[in-house]
């Protein structure tokens, strides 16, 4: 049967015109009209995005892009540069700076795009831009965990060890980044660039596209397990601990009211506490829409317009989280603040 070959098969032996003569007739007598072939769509398509809407966009993610670029570079200059702050918290706060910088380095420029526009313009970047969509987010995750984990052990055992050894730091942090590499594997592995076919029937025409794609063949699977290791099991770890956090800091603030060097050392906590948690919680709540787009939304939103418009709604809201942290530091930490100013 004809529509158990492939467009690109038959683009091998005919011209343009056959092609969309085929097209056509798969897409008005197939009984699946929305992909009557592994690579053909009968969709209209691509969206005709008025200009203005272009410029916006593109001004929008190029924002986003240099701010995080810039923001994240400053946070690794002023770490790397002072050695007071060659300590486990500030090594954390480095390696959140330094997988944002990566990802609005190597997978923002290049998703927005191709999201976008729906068509693959990067050639062998392909399984890289995958890669390092997964990777940094996994590191980020990972590293506000541990930094959760590292501050709630803290709070709750002031007498113990006040940080973590440098040694024992650079382990977890190799760690966290041997992790999330292992886990972004079949993004990159199993990633390609294909062309598909797009036949309008408005405007009774053929469009082709590139389109970067990943085939591993447990592709659902690993998208629900990306959700639950990026935001099901970190939003659960991060309220425990927070929670625990702030019931120690109440009973420590009963126990020292009283004396005011231990009163001083409790603000300095507290506002490293209020720090982070304000950190997580615009990582959680940036991410939340994304997350729910595509458990929940994407199903539901048959019109392609709105579906284009809320995905890049949602996904310019999850990527801008690599450009607050900078600002964050910038007015809860008097040291970083001090430097930048």
């Amino acid at each position: 049967m004809l529509t158990n070959v492939s467009m690109d098969m038959l683009s091998a032996k005919y011209n343009s015109s056959v092609l969309a003569a085929v097209a056509e007739f798969l897409c008005s007598h197939n009984s699946n009209r929305s992909r009557p072939t592994v690579d053909l769509y009968c969709l209209e398509f691509p969206i005709n995005y008025p200009v203005v809407v272009q410029i916006f966009v593109g001004v929008a993610f190029m924002a986003l892009i240099v701010f995080a670029l810039i923001g994240n570079g400053l946070v690794m200059w002023i770490i790397a540069r002072h050695k007071i702050m060659h300590q486990s918290f500030y090594y954390f706060l480095f390696n959140l700076a330094l997988a944002d910088f990566l990802i609005a380095l190597l997978n923002v420029g290049t998703s927005w795009t191709y999201n976008f526009y729906y068509d693959w313009w990067f050639g062998d970047f392909c399984p890289f831009n995958h890669y390092f969509g997964v990777v940094p987010t996994c590191v980020c995750v990972f590293t506000m965990m541990v930094v959760s984990w590292d501050r709630c052990a803290a709070v709750s055992n002031p007498l113990g060890k006040r940080h973590m050894s440098k040694t024992a730091t650079i382990l977890v942090l190799f760690g966290v980044w041997l992790l999330a590499a292992v886990i972004g594997l079949p993004s990159f592995l199993y990633s390609r660039v294909e062309k598909r076919y797009f036949y309008s029937a408005q405007e009774q025409r053929l469009f082709t596209q590139n389109l970067c794609v990943n085939l591993f063949p447990l592709e659902k699977e690993y998208n629900v397990l990306l959700l639950i290791i990026n935001y099901v099991i970190p939003l659960f770890v991060l309220l425990a601990t927070f929670l625990k956090i702030v019931l120690s800091l109440r009973q420590d603030s009963k126990d020292r009211l009283l004396n005011s060097n231990s009163n001083g050392h409790l603000t300095k906590r507290r506002r490293a506490v209020k720090m982070l948690a304000l950190v997580m919680a615009i990582f959680i709540i940036c991410w939340l829409p994304y997350q729910l787009y595509h458990t929940v939304l994407e199903r539901y939103i048959s019109n392609m317009s709105t579906a284009a418009y809320t995905y890049m709604a949602v996904y310019w809201l999850a990527m801008s989280t690599a450009m607050y942290n900078p600002v964050i530091y910038f007015f809860m930490n008097k040291r970083y603040g001090s430097e930048v100013s």
